[in-house]
């Protein structure tokens, strides 16, 4: 961690019922919020590749964001991939397409 934040060079998978980082700044290669988990991040989340199965409230910024089936994702969000699948729930200011991540 730097200046207080969180980075990790490869992904994270998270389970468990809650969680919260308390850190102003989260850099994740991949980040993997399985089925159980309820995670809350208060600052910026950056990560190549976010995959979303249980719930996420944060302000992210990735490659590509996957939420799965029972994955919601609340906050804001900034990805030129995107893909919700059938049962997925998001509620978020979206920033999608080529140039989202320069916004």
């Amino acid at each position: 961690a730097r200046n207080g934040g969180l980075e990790a060079a490869n992904s994270l998978e998270l389970y468990g019922r809650s969680a919260r980082f308390n850190a102003p700044e989260t850099k994740i290669k991949g980040l993997i919020i399985r089925a159980e988990a309820d995670l809350a991040i208060p600052g910026k989340l950056t990560c190549a590749a976010l995959e979303v199965a249980g719930a996420v409230r944060a302000d992210a910024v990735a490659q590509q964001v996957t939420i799965r089936a029972d994955g919601f994702f609340q906050g804001t969000l900034r990805t030129p991939h995107l893909t919700v699948e059938e049962g997925g729930g998001l509620t978020a200011k979206i920033f999608a397409g080529a140039d989202a991540l320069t916004v």
